[in-house]
């Protein structure tokens, strides 16, 4: 994302926020691959670790 600020071209610029979109899609499948390894390590706190990945940890 920081390469946007340099770059004016509109193609470039929309290459750069499909491969900005991929990795952070990539980051949160990833993530959540890894909240359910660690819940499934204990059944009690299933519902806890994947709400607090998906849900953040915010007030929202």
């Amino acid at each position: 994302m920081a390469m946007s600020g340099v770059v004016a071209n509109t193609e470039a610029l929309l290459v750069l926020r499909v491969a900005t979109g991929a990795g952070s899609a990539l980051i949160f499948v990833s993530g959540g691959m890894l909240a359910a390894r660690l819940s499934s390590l204990s059944s009690r706190a299933t519902g806890l670790v994947l709400g607090l990945y998906y849900r953040g940890t915010g007030w929202a």
